[in-house]
């Protein structure tokens, strides 16, 4: 099960909305097994988080795009990205 977060990561440990952000990494402690593409504190717009298959096998991708998110507030950018 891969969990995505608002806060700009994927879970792969199973736990459910997982709301870890800014941790050390790696640590024994929860969340493991994760692909940490901002790891910070979030809030996601109407647009929010956007997860597609693209293409065919054998060249299928799987993509997650977190979309015009911000910090808490409305403070500082209006952040679009997502893993390369």
């Amino acid at each position: 099960m891969i969990n995505v977060s608002s806060n700009g990561f994927m879970s792969m440990d199973g736990i459910p909305n997982a709301i870890y952000y800014g941790m050390s990494m790696p640590s024994t402690t929860a969340p493991n097994s994760v692909v940490a593409v901002h790891w910070a504190t979030t809030n996601t717009s109407a647009m929010g988080i956007c997860i597609a298959a693209h293409r065919r096998a054998p060249n299928r991708q799987w993509v997650v795009e977190w979309s015009q998110g911000y910090y808490c507030c409305g403070a500082g950018p209006v952040l679009t990205y997502e893993p390369s």
